[in-house]
């Protein structure tokens, strides 16, 4: 892996968002984006998000949501949930 002096990095995105509001009082959201690098052979990054709400009465709800982040330069996967 070559990196620059300056350790800048040059970086594209791929983003991609599916929203569904039309199922009652329940929504559902996920997302997914994918940051190749252009300047470090092998270095990617990926996001991805499930979310998921339950719309309750006097403008209250519930949301759960699970994220996933790949890093393939570190070899690493972090998984955490929100509620």
């Amino acid at each position: 892996m070559i990196m620059s002096p300056n350790r800048d990095s040059y970086e594209g995105v791929v983003k991609s968002d599916l929203s569904l509001y039309d199922i009652g009082d329940i929504n559902l959201f996920s997302n997914m984006c994918w940051c190749p690098c252009f300047t470090e052979a092998g270095r990617n990054w990926i996001d991805f998000r499930f979310d998921i709400s339950h719309n309750l009465p006097f403008n209250f709800y519930i949301k759960s949501g699970k994220p996933l982040n790949y890093a393939a330069a570190r070899r690493q996967v972090l998984l955490e949930a929100t509620t």
